[in-house]
């Protein structure tokens, strides 16, 4: 009884920590820094009605006040409307400069609009600079089931329009000590074809001057901010990345991103060749694309994030004349990176990756051998029990599509991957993961005998170890997933072969507890804000994978205890009985 308070302690901390990692930041009024206050300010403006590319005046409303805004903080000199007009515009403006009727011909754009981005300059030493984007529309067409339209647009994307003139604000008032240059770009009509992104990133005079693209999005309002895609071979990104303060990242949604179709203003960048950061909140879906996207519900805590992320990047950016070659974020090769602990990010590099994926394989293999040299391993079970750990898989990636499904239906949208709205997410993730693993451990508890716990062991880790290195050569960011397993399973085994103090076995087994659930409790739960209910079999199976290996550590752990009342039978490590809790 002791023992499994002791372990339930533990992963009690492993979540509460986990979730601090992910845990916003605290609101600041400091004109010093990054001041929330002027950023509420911005919105209380920019959200006051719903301002899409079809509510013309409430959309002109907005853009006129991001152009006095950022004239009077970089001068009127500084700051260009860049307006497109359309074969199909039904609301041309008398005395708006159009430009770039050759850019909408050559990429053949057709609108029923005119497309009015604004673009603001700080000017540095060097013309070499960022371009910090966000769009001011707002979403105003049902695209999607679940969305109602008519936004406000406070969170997607007020919080990245508010973001941008708040640096712009805090930059401006050190402008004479900028070695590079910034250039914060607002966009239009993101939400229903990303046009203003497109027509700027064919635009040569600007993209010639910048070498990094920095993108402020929103997917709700709440939570912290994500910087969740970036560019290919992004080693040199990263490291910028790493002057953020409480910075919230998995390298493994940059991977998956790079494998799927995409749409925010940041894709027309990276098309462009451009290499950069995508930030955005992730939850919750249910304030995404509707009308309670409105100032009301802002969520100061996050709007304060952005800038405790932000601000440092682009500060360490215009700082260093090192960032003036337009060449410098030509990286090599990809990193991979997570959260830990509070503050603690995790980063190495992909060949790293595959380096560590070998070691543990390798070690893995040893501890094969010599258990084999030594009579104690019994390679029939360890096949029967890669199986069961196979079936174990199947399961839970079934049930969780199951309830994905069910969900779905209940609330009355089709199945997506990304768009399976509910009030009670969090709750179904809970249940459903609580579900799987408790049919686990009734299965583990009568089916698994003590001789075979080893076996199921060994089983667990090679299944992470091999998917570990097949990820880490085909999508090195999602690699960690597997690696952290596989390494505290090889470590554990070989404690269990060459160990023989208990405490050495069981240091390993509560550390592993600790780790596993730091990390990936917060990771499911920032995957789930990501893709919804609609994920649920990838979260599912997410989560399975860490409980494989760790099952078997706490029977054993629990096992001990009860071993010791038996000498005969922990001496020789066998029982004629089955497992039990």
């Amino acid at each position: 009884m002791i023992k499994k308070l002791t372990l339930t302690l533990v992963a009690f901390l492993a979540v509460v920590i986990g979730f601090l990692t992910i845990a916003p930041s605290e609101m600041s009024f400091d004109d010093a820094g990054y001041n929330s206050k002027n950023v509420l300010e911005h919105l209380q403006v920019i959200a006051d009605k719903p301002h899409s590319v079809t509510d013309y005046e409430a959309h002109e409303e907005v853009r006129q006040y991001i152009l006095n805004v950022s004239k009077g903080f970089v001068g009127e000199e500084n700051v260009r409307e860049r307006n497109y007009l359309t074969p199909s515009n039904k609301n041309p403006t008398d005395g708006i400069e159009y430009v770039g009727a050759d850019l909408v011909e050559a990429n053949e754009i057709d609108c029923e609009y005119d497309i009015r981005n604004v673009l603001a300059c700080l000017n540095g030493k060097s013309e070499t600079g960022v371009l910090l984007v966000a769009h001011y529309d707002s979403r105003g067409n049902i695209k999607r089931y679940g969305e109602l339209a008519k936004s406000y647009g406070a969170g997607d994307d007020g919080y990245g329009v508010a973001t941008l003139l708040e640096l712009m604000r805090y930059f401006s008032e050190r402008k004479d000590a900028l070695e590079n240059s910034v250039y914060f770009l607002f966009t239009d009509s993101e939400e229903p074809n990303m046009y203003g992104s497109l027509l700027e990133s064919k635009n040569t005079e600007l993209m010639n001057k910048v070498n990094l693209v920095i993108n402020v999005e929103a997917r709700g309002m709440n939570g912290a901010v994500y910087m969740f895609e970036t560019s290919l071979k992004n080693n040199k990104v990263i490291k910028l990345f790493r002057k953020a303060e409480s910075p919230v990242t998995y390298s493994v949604a940059p991977a998956v991103y790079s494998v799927m179709t995409n749409y925010t203003d940041f894709t027309n960048f990276l098309a462009a060749g451009k290499n950069g950061l995508n930030f955005s909140t992730l939850n919750d879906i249910n304030d995404y694309h509707v009308p309670s996207d409105c100032y009301a519900n802002v969520n100061t805590a996050t709007v304060q994030h952005y800038g405790e992320q932000l601000l440092p990047i682009v500060e360490e950016y215009v700082s260093d004349t090192v960032y003036s070659d337009m060449n410098y974020f030509d990286g090599t090769h990809d990193a991979v990176f997570f959260n830990f602990l509070p503050e603690v990010f995790v980063s190495y590099s992909s060949v790293t990756a595959v380096v560590l994926a070998v070691c543990v394989l390798l070690a893995l293999t040893a501890l094969i051998v010599v258990g084999a040299l030594k009579k104690q391993f019994d390679f029939k079970s360890w096949g029967k029990y890669i199986g069961f750990v196979l079936i174990g898989l199947a399961i839970a990636v079934a049930v969780g599509m199951v309830v994905s499904l069910v969900t779905a239906r209940l609330n009355g949208y089709p199945w997506s991957l990304v768009n399976v709205r509910s009030a009670c997410s969090d709750w179904i993730l809970v249940l459903t993961a609580g579900a799987i693993f408790a049919v686990l451990h009734f299965a583990a508890k009568h089916l698994l005998r003590s001789d075979g716990l080893r076996m199921f062991n060994f089983a667990a880790v090679t299944v992470q170890a091999i998917l570990n290195l097949i990820v880490a050569i085909a999508l090195s960011g999602a690699s960690f997933l597997f690696l952290i397993p596989a390494l505290a399973g090889v470590i554990y085994l070989a404690a269990e072969q060459f160990v023989k103090n208990v405490w050495g076995k069981r240091t390993v087994a509560y550390l592993s507890l600790f780790c596993i659930v730091c990390i990936f409790v917060p990771l499911i739960f920032s995957l789930q804000y990501a893709l919804t209910v609609g994920g649920l079999a990838a979260l599912t199976a997410l989560a399975y994978f860490p409980f494989s290996v760790l099952l078997p550590m706490l029977y054993g752990e629990i096992r001990e205890g009860k071993a010791q009342k038996k000498p005969e039978e922990a001496e020789n490590g066998t029982s004629s009985g089955r497992l039990g809790l």
